[in-house]
């Protein structure tokens, strides 16, 4: 018995206990608050407002939004929750005419799926309906802030009243839906007993958050472990921590094998949406020609300019289509302005096999998990060629830090063709780094082959994601050293033309390998060997004609670095931060800047004051540049590009480097060589109370990302919005909360 009690197993005790008592009294507090309840009444709908129209057993169309309510009568209690039964049957019509997959939808002459609003809202229920509970008190009518209910998630459908304690009359269940919205609902119970739920996913994201706090306590063994790579049991722990991603790409092809269908969608009237660019790419490559294999129609092609906003709008209003969203439409054709490298490397490979189309989940799936892999090696590098004594505890939270820092969970969260530029480009850029700090042999002497194949993948960015080329710049400091002795030996002669011209060829040739096959592809495609086909595209506005208002640029870099959040007081208490333009400019929503939305990186004001730390470590000029670099890429995005949540992840993996550096300069530990053999590679030590304070501030700035990060999957408002897409799912995780 004392085996499981002891010291080092107290821990995970308390651990549990505490999890134990946040599941039971505070995400079901709702359940205990009940039991005290006056006794539950039920009516099915004595009053149902003059605004809903039955539509069958269980269904409803909303008529006049403001008479669209059910009212229960006769309470005479206090009331606390709400129950909404939304069980029931559809009539004849609304369940045979309810078709959500795509190959049952309606296709137009072109063999597109149609989404039909008409359609869509004449044939479907609401899962998820936004509801309002009103309470009659002293005859007046209190209204309680807005909620929802889902039809398909049993735990939603208990809504709470906080608009008054007093007696109440009646309660009136109002729908805040448009006209013509179809609902589900049943019956009504006044002061309905909420069910105590267990929920296991609650219960493992607990444990998940408390194996963190343990493994990475500042008592934990892992701090007194220093980093061994040729350790066989430290590189199976490291297989041990990126096998939950792999193990998420392989789910994600599995389930693509069988459930996957063209992502093509369009409104009659609207433009054409085509999920596929990266495939109809790679088949217009195999094929030979520089277009895509996409219909054109006549309208289109006659216009005198097609990419006039006023022209290709009354194009589509007047029923011309398909004319496709974000495509470039150049002398008649379609084209991608998207790098060809993915195309290439993964789409066409797989079509030229397969004859299919690949799924873009999968190929982003796979290429999150090779940059992952790549980037914690990146991380083990950098601590190995620089921070020789920082302990295990300091390398795994090193990489957590670089998955959080360099946005990976945005990343994962947008899985469709907007993402596969950034992970590309995250993946081959990491490779290419980890290549170059890896390129000094023990004798000092440079292997060029990593040299040259780093030189190549850095160089891919021009294919992937052109901004991340910018990382070409951190050779520089990687190499300063080795720059040095070839100035010196040039200077004093004591150098050979061989040794001074091989590693500029090693870096120089491999780079161009790559830089002029693409610059040929878009001399092949538009004419011009510069021109990337970016300003043709069908987009927001008529870029061959735009520029860019230079005072809007001091106004998007304050919102990529600075835009301040917006709290709200119900689920997922984020909302889109507004971020406002003297002139026009593009934006995509976001929930706050970079330092808000990634918290850790705030962690980057302590680079500065490292400089002694850090100088002697040859890290001082790294982080800089890297900072450089950022500034560089942020600056390139704000004028070119505009605000976007997206764009933030193009420069947030260089800031990490800088905080990376700031946080392990406080971690490093380099024990003495009789200590460290004599204690089997483990050493007890008083850990210095700055080194235990930043580990510290780390733990409490991933915790607070990590929190972030999954509420803002849920912000109402965000491109690839859950609430809309996959309304089911956000309502599971939204009941959670409903206590609060």
């Amino acid at each position: 018995m004392t085996r499981l009690f002891n010291r080092r197993t107290r821990p995970i005790w308390i651990a549990a206990l505490v999890i134990v008592l946040v599941e039971l009294f505070v995400f079901n507090l709702p359940h205990w608050r009940s039991l005290s309840s006056a006794e539950p009444l039920t009516n099915d709908a004595s009053t149902v407002g003059a605004g809903l129209a039955v539509r069958g057993s269980g269904a409803y169309e909303i008529t006049d939004p403001t008479q669209a309510y059910v009212q229960v009568d006769g309470v005479d209690a206090p009331v606390s929750y709400v129950h909404v039964d939304a069980e029931g049957s559809w009539d004849e019509m609304l369940q045979d005419a309810r078709q959500t997959t795509q190959d049952s939808r309606p296709k137009d002459s072109w063999g597109l799926a149609l989404l039909d609003d008409t359609y869509d809202n004449a044939n479907e229920t609401l899962s998820m309906t936004n509801v309002r509970v009103d309470v009659l008190v002293d005859g007046q009518w209190r209204a309680n802030r807005a909620d929802y209910y889902n039809a398909n998630i049993e735990e939603s459908n208990y809504l709470a009243n906080r608009a008054s304690d007093g007696n109440a009359q009646a309660v009136r269940l109002w729908f805040q839906e448009p006209a013509g919205s179809k609902i589900r609902f049943t019956s009504m119970t006044v002061n309905a007993r909420v069910p105590l739920n267990l929920s296991p996913i609650r219960l493992l994201a607990m444990a998940l958050v408390a194996a963190f706090l343990i493994v990475f306590r500042p008592s934990s063994a892992l701090w007194r472990i220093p980093l061994d790579t040729h350790s066989r049991g430290q590189r199976w722990a490291l297989a041990g921590l990126l096998a939950p991603a792999a193990i998420v790409a392989l789910s994600i092809t599995i389930g693509n094998v069988w459930f996957f269908s063209p992502g093509v969608y369009h409104h009659p009237g609207q433009f054409t949406y085509d999920f596929d660019q990266y495939a109809h790419l790679a088949d217009s490559i195999l094929k030979g020609q520089p277009w895509l294999d996409l219909p054109v129609p006549q309208e289109l092609a006659a216009a005198d300019n097609p990419l006039d906003i006023a022209t290709r709008n009354r194009l589509v209003q007047s029923g011309v289509h398909p004319v496709y969203w974000d495509y470039v439409f150049f002398n008649g054709h379609w084209y991608s302005y998207f790098g060809a490298i993915p195309a290439v490397l993964l789409y066409l490979p797989y079509q030229a096999i397969t004859g299919g189309m690949l799924p873009t989940a999968t190929a982003l799936a796979w290429m999150m998990f090779g940059a992952l892999v790549f980037g914690s090696l990146l991380v083990v590098r950098i601590i190995r060629r620089y921070f020789p004594g920082a302990s295990l505890g300091a390398t795994g939270l090193a990489i957590l830090v670089f998955a959080a820092g360099a946005n990976v969970p945005y990343l994962c969260y947008r899985s469709n063709f907007y993402a596969v530029p950034m992970t590309s480009s995250l993946l081959v850029t990491m490779l290419g780094l980890w290549l170059w700090l890896g390129a000094k042999r023990p004798d000092g002497r440079l292997s060029m082959i990593r040299v040259g194949f780093g030189a190549l993948c850095i160089a891919a960015n021009l294919g992937c994601r052109t901004m991340y080329v910018f990382a070409a710049l951190l050779a520089f400091p990687i190499f300063w050293q080795d720059i040095k002795d070839i100035i010196a030996g040039v200077r004093a002669r004591t150098m050979g033309v061989a040794e001074i011209v091989k590693p500029v060829a090693a870096m120089v040739l491999p780079a161009l390998a790559v830089a002029l096959p693409l610059l040929w592809y878009n001399h092949w495609r538009f004419g011009s060997f510069l021109d990337f086909g970016n300003d043709y595209q069908m987009t927001v506005i008529d870029l061959t004609h735009y520029k860019a208002p230079i005072g809007d640029l001091p106004l998007t870099l304050f919102y990529f670095l600075f835009l301040p959040p917006r709290f709200i007081d119900v689920f997922p208490f984020l909302a889109i931060s507004p971020s406002p333009y003297i002139n026009w400019q593009y934006m995509e929503p976001s929930i706050g800047g970079i330092f808000f939305a990634i918290p850790l990186l705030v962690l980057v004001v302590a680079f500065p004051f490292l400089r002694r730390r850090l100088h002697g470590r040859h890290l001082w000029g790294f982080g800089w540049t890297a900072l450089a670099c950022a500034a560089l890429v942020m600056l390139f995005d704000a004028q070119k590009a505009g605000f976007g949540w997206r764009y933030m992840t193009d420069f947030s993996w260089l800031i990490t480097l800088a905080v990376l550096f700031a946080m392990l300069a406080f971690m490093d530990f380099t024990p003495a060589a009789d200590d460290l053999l004599a204690a089997g590679g483990r050493i007890e030590r008083s850990m210095p109370l700055g080194q235990r304070r930043m580990i510290m501030i780390v733990i409490a700035l991933t915790v607070a990302t990590a929190a972030v990060t999954f509420l803002s999957y849920f912000v109402v408002g965000r491109q690839d919005s859950m609430y809309r897409l996959v309304a089911d799912l956000w309502t599971s995780f939204g009941s959670w909360f409903k206590a609060l």
